[in-house]
């Protein structure tokens, strides 16, 4: 029986009322060699770049122009290379060996009202898809999410707890890893902010509406 790792992470905002999740599915067996993958372009972006492979590529910081992630000035306060380093991410995470990759998303009709329960019902949205990929495939998962055990990550679990289940596919969990200590929750968050972008086509940041589509999934993320 396969035994696959979901990998989870949220982009979102009260302010415009959409809340997104993505996922990124590995095949237990298939860890080391997409890991690898993802190893030899963060090799290939510090030599070029001169960003540390152990620095936290965070989407909203990376893009933002926030930080100083590379040890050259020009680097830091060059948007246009971010972009071009963020693409280059999604590109890879896209072609990574054995993995699936997506996202869900909910709309809030009211906005900043109730934005924190369109989180909680987009989360167990992406929970029950998950657990019915893998019990239709008669296979087993776990859950990793992005958490320092803070009070987000216990509702996580009680969350999970709540929902009815197929034969509980996902065992345990779900279980949480800081994101500037993983690898692929570091990817998830990459993913996630694609797929908000896709939604959100906020004015002013055109260039970005199509990332998801164009390195993901031409379909775009789900609503759910």
């Amino acid at each position: 029986m396969s035994f696959r790792v979901y990998y989870v992470d949220d982009s979102g905002d009260s302010m415009t009322g959409i809340a997104v999740y993505s996922w990124i599915e590995v095949d237990a067996d298939q860890l080391p060699n997409a890991l690898a993958v993802w190893l030899r372009f963060r090799q290939e972006v510090f030599d070029r770049h001169h960003i540390p492979v152990d620095t936290e590529i965070h989407s909203v910081n990376f893009l933002g122009g926030r930080g100083h992630p590379s040890t050259e000035e020009k680097v830091n306060q060059s948007k246009a290379l971010r972009h071009e380093i963020f693409v280059d991410a999604l590109k890879t995470i896209g072609d990574l060996p054995g993995i699936k990759v997506g996202a869900v998303y909910r709309r809030s009709p009211h906005r900043r009202s109730g934005f924190a329960d369109v989180m909680r019902d987009t989360f167990c949205k992406l929970v029950l898809g998950v657990d019915r990929r893998l019990f239709l495939a008669d296979h087993h998962g776990f859950m990793i999410i992005d958490g320092n055990g803070d009070g987000s990550c216990r509702e996580y679990g009680r969350l999970v707890r709540s929902l009815n289940l197929s034969g509980r596919q996902l065992i345990a969990g779900p279980f949480f890893e800081p994101s500037d200590l993983s690898e692929w929750v570091q990817m998830a968050d990459i993913v996630a902010y694609a797929a908000y972008q896709s939604v959100v086509k906020r004015p002013g940041k055109e260039y970005c509406w199509t990332w998801y589509a164009d390195y993901i999934d031409p379909d775009g993320p789900q609503e759910v």
